[in-house]
């Protein structure tokens, strides 16, 4: 199992909840970088 790395303080990550979508497939990606610790979660659906 990798262990997690550092990022550099320059790095700016906003937390929040993002969609994206194609004719193929829709994509939730989750990111909460300050209260929960640095997770990022994502559901992917196949259309169709």
């Amino acid at each position: 199992m990798s262990q997690p790395v550092e990022a550099p303080e320059a790095v700016s990550i906003w937390d929040g909840r993002f969609e994206g979508r194609n004719e193929a497939a829709f994509i939730e990606l989750r990111l909460d970088s300050r209260g929960g610790g640095g997770v990022a979660s994502a559901d992917l659906y196949r259309l169709g």
